[in-house]
């Protein structure tokens, strides 16, 4: 596949780009899609694994490397080839879970596309996920200890955000599990990734741990969003599923205050509690 900006990057995202030198942005933006695509490249064996290795990567809006890459900008542009290895290695490291996340949720569609395990079977797509998170270990090899040990502890909060879902499924939540979860499993990466850019950056250590916060609430602006989305969105706008939680026996931010606002909605089984919402709720309440 070759990458092409175009198909890659909304028009919502480029219209946040605000900053003094937007070409440089896109420029490596594009470049970071277009070193993806040459890791794993077509023809290689085994076939089976290296074609599913680029079946979704750099398809998506590559939200974390663009975070990476704005952030480095707003301080200075420096140290530009370890910034791409470091948001090369997150999009793998993205890829790879949302890979494994669509085994466990039996999803059939991802980033438009079918999802790699109904397209190439549940233990090719496995070994891609594995494949994909290897690779993301290699690249940060080269990178600064502390930007490898911050990537490497969100790689295990996603895991245990994931596991968290798994072991609550079917459970009423309260915010505070709620948060917990989307804090792991989502805002993590992008919290490591945003002050892991403003390390190699050569910043102090004051203002990385403020580019940290603000990274842990872009992470879960962006799991919130996406839970609205998964009730009121389009799937042929998002890509994938819409209603899929529910489905899964997940309770997300929405549900939530719905049962506690809404004491009738509590007892609402399944499906159900999305046909509530939808029907009793305005858009603006939603946000």
């Amino acid at each position: 596949m070759v990458f092409t900006l175009s198909s890659n990057i909304t028009e919502e995202l480029l219209n946040i780009i605000q900053v003094d030198d937007r070409d440089q942005i896109i420029e490596n933006y594009t470049l970071i899609g277009k070193k993806l695509n040459e890791l794993f490249p077509t023809g290689s064996e085994p076939k089976n694994l290296y074609t599913a290795a680029n079946h979704l990567l750099g398809r998506g809006k590559m939200l974390r490397p663009l975070l990476i890459l704005l952030v480095n900008q707003n301080l200075g542009s420096k140290n530009i080839n370890k910034i791409i290895k470091l948001s090369m290695a997150v999009e793998l490291l993205h890829t790879a879970s949302v890979i494994h996340d669509d085994i466990i949720d039996e999803a059939d569609y991802r980033r438009g596309l079918p999802s790699i395990h109904k397209k190439f079977g549940n233990e090719t797509a496995i070994v891609t996920g594995d494949l994909l998170i290897s690779m993301a270990i290699k690249i940060t090899s080269d990178l600064d200890p502390l930007t490898i040990r911050w990537v490497s502890e969100a790689a295990i909060n996603m895991s245990e955000g994931e596991s968290f879902e798994i072991e609550y499924k079917n459970q009423d939540l309260n915010t505070e599990m709620y948060y917990n979860i989307i804090k792991k499993k989502t805002a993590s990466l992008i919290e490591s990734s945003v002050a892991s850019s403003a390390l190699l950056s050569g910043v102090s250590n004051k203002l990385i741990d403020s580019f940290r916060t603000y990274g842990l609430n872009v992470g879960l602006g962006f799991q919130i969003r996406d839970d609205i989305l998964d009730i009121i969105g389009k799937e042929q706008t998002l890509g994938k599923p819409v209603g899929n939680d529910i489905k899964l026996g997940r309770h997300n931010i929405v549900h939530i205050l719905t049962k506690q606002t809404y004491p009738e909605s509590r007892n609402l089984p399944g499906q159900k509690i999305n046909n509530y919402i939808i029907n009793n709720t305005t858009r603006r309440e939603f946000y």
